[in-house]
């Protein structure tokens, strides 16, 4: 019997200066052919660069009195589409709010199947100043299962 290990997916899209409300871009999560993966939480960070000395995580200098720790709610939709399944996670885009660091997870881990790509789309919901970057990353957690797929044949 093999074990069952957590494991971290994660991807980062990048908005280039002056990116203006609406900007959408995708970024393809490539799930293992190992095992499928049981996701239980998806967290959205966002990074910006409005010193001029380089990109941090929660570096955005209004962010520190915002009750996040130093990080800013990522201002922007998301929509995450499963294409082993060809379903989306969401009815519609989200507010990435909803997946902000410390979000208590899913209620029932989604289940991703083995070789499957999970498309990310964000789409910007505010404009970014001229030399101010802009960086939204998402870390998929959950557990790769190793018994499942064995168990397939």
């Amino acid at each position: 019997m093999l074990p069952q290990e957590h494991f971290i997916y994660h991807g980062t899209i990048n908005y280039a200066d002056a990116a203006a409300i609406g900007a959408s871009a995708a970024q393809n999560v490539q799930i293992g052919t190992d095992s499928d993966f049981f996701c239980t939480k998806l967290e959205v960070f966002t990074r910006v660069d409005d010193t001029g000395r380089g990109m941090e995580f929660g570096d955005d200098q209004a962010s520190a009195a915002d009750g996040q720790g130093g990080w800013p709610d990522p201002a922007c939709l998301i929509q995450v589409t499963d294409q082993g399944s060809d379903r989306t996670w969401h009815n519609e885009p989200v507010d990435g709010a909803v997946y902000r660091p410390g979000n208590r997870g899913f209620a029932k881990p989604r289940l991703v199947r083995f070789g499957t790509q999970l498309v990310v789309t964000i789409t910007l919901l505010k404009s970014n100043a001229a030399g101010e970057g802009y960086d939204i990353r998402f870390c998929f957690s959950g557990w790769k299962d190793y018994n499942k797929l064995s168990a397939q044949g």
